[in-house]
């Protein structure tokens, strides 16, 4: 299957049988839910492009991890981590309610979702300002602090990409737009936001693990 398990289309089946309120599909999926698949691919080969030239450059040349001439990555970025885990818990959340017509719980938990965003996108810019203020400018002369500067604002734009659909669907949950069959905005935020996820958690380790 082309989506995640967790992922049904709404209104639709792991079989691709085809629901009332379906889109007409392509190969199983909604249209529109391919162009996200589509476009989640293409963003995935950003980040891999970033993350491998980051990686060949600056990761494999060095000797210790994380580099001992630099002052430690800001410790906000374990907060950053945690909290978009716990987005993810309530997107799924969130999916999950609109897939069961359980409206309140819809609202809370994409409500919770949003503000988790912004909470993380705070979190951060009070990581780079705490990094600047060690010494440690963005335009400082070394490979590993233009990745880090770089990759992380990659991933914090895209963010800032997902919170404007994130709060359009949180205002139509409100206005009850959303139940079963029929809650294709959060099913495609869902999709974003968990791999968002997944690219935050990759580039976590790139940064602080050593191998």
């Amino acid at each position: 299957m082309l989506w995640p398990l967790y992922l049904v289309p709404p209104g639709g089946h792991r079989d691709g049988r085809q629901g009332p309120d379906d889109d007409p599909v392509f190969g199983g999926l909604p249209p529109r839910a391919m162009g996200m698949i589509v476009f989640l691919i293409s963003t995935g080969v950003l980040f891999v492009a970033g993350l491998a030239a980051f990686i060949i450059a600056v990761r494999l040349p060095a000797t210790r991890w994380p580099p001992t001439n630099l002052p430690a990555l800001p410790q906000t970025l374990w907060l950053s981590t945690g909290i978009l885990l716990v987005s993810g818990a309530t997107m799924q959340t969130a999916l999950s309610a609109a897939r069961r017509s359980r409206g309140l719980l819809l609202r809370v938990a994409i409500t919770a979702t949003t503000a988790l965003a912004a909470a993380f996108l705070g979190c951060q810019w009070l990581s780079w300002v705490r990094y600047v203020r060690a010494g440690v400018p963005i335009n400082a002369p070394d490979l590993f602090v233009f990745g880090f500067y770089v990759l992380t604002a990659l991933h914090a734009v895209h963010v800032l990409g997902g919170l404007v659909p994130l709060v359009w669907v949180t205002v139509k949950s409100y206005r009850g737009r959303y139940a079963a069959g029929r809650h294709h905005g959060v099913w495609y935020c869902a999709m974003y936001w968990h791999f968002l996820g997944v690219v935050w958690i990759v580039l976590f380790a790139v940064l602080f693990v050593a191998i």
